[in-house]
């Protein structure tokens, strides 16, 4: 961590970091998880979210992943 920095820029650099050096694979589901989507330098986007939260939980943070779905209007 750079000297003096915040709790909460430290969270922002590692997001950076997983979003500036970690390319789009598009295919569904997950398929590397976090260790070979680090190694491999890429990823889709629950590969990516895996390497973040353990990145995050590396660096102290308490980090989970949350699935969202998508419910259609009962109108």
């Amino acid at each position: 961590a750079a000297a003096g920095e915040s709790s909460s820029a430290k969270a922002i650099r590692i997001f950076n970091w997983v979003r500036n050096n970690i390319d789009y694979e598009p295919y569904h589901g997950i398929r590397k998880g976090s260790v070979l989507t680090l190694l491999e330098a890429s990823g889709n986007d629950y590969d990516q979210c895996a390497l973040l939260r353990d990145l995050l939980i590396a660096a102290g943070y308490p980090a989970s992943t949350v699935k969202l779905m998508r419910v259609p209007n009962a109108i």
